[in-house]
């Protein structure tokens, strides 16, 4: 059996096994919402939650908590640029910022966006670097964002 034939096959036994409701995941596992999990409806595979909240988790990265706005992360954003201005001598300022340039030099090709469909998560990743790299986005203003995630992240319950 060649690979295409393999390939062909198994994308077919995943197709009637989502297209097949399995009643032993009947709802979705988030407090509160009654809905089915995807796997108990003819919707897909997954055992745990429903669409809305799979699509929620694959957008925001929880089911729960909505990604954060930038008027949240800005005062963050301000604080972080500010300290790191004040100590771009420091070994560590500098060496995140040049870790940050290693990675824009070593991204390899730039790709628009349409084009990242059905690249393996490291491909795009390094695309997306290509792309800061070609927008001339100061590796200090990747640091300050990073640093503004990490203060709001420790700082929310």
């Amino acid at each position: 059996m060649d690979a295409w034939s393999k390939r062909h096959q198994r994308k077919t036994e995943v197709r009637v096994r989502a297209s097949a409701p399995n009643s032993m995941y009947s709802y979705c596992q988030v407090p509160g919402c009654g809905k089915p999990a995807r796997a108990g409806t003819s919707d897909g595979l997954d055992r745990r939650y429903c669409r809305s909240h799979a699509d929620h988790l694959q957008r925001h990265g929880s089911v729960f908590k909505p990604s954060y706005t930038a008027i949240v992360l800005n005062p963050y954003r301000r604080a972080s640029l500010a300290w790191l201005e004040k100590n771009r001598d420091n070994f560590w300022v500098d060496d995140a910022f040049k870790r940050v340039k290693g990675l824009y030099m070593n991204a390899g090709r730039h790709e628009e966006a349409f084009r990242l469909r059905g690249m393996k998560p490291p491909e795009r990743a390094q695309v997306h670097w290509a792309r800061l790299r070609r927008a001339e986005v100061d590796p200090y203003l990747v640091v300050a964002v990073w640093l503004a995630i990490e203060m709001v992240v420790k700082e929310d319950r």
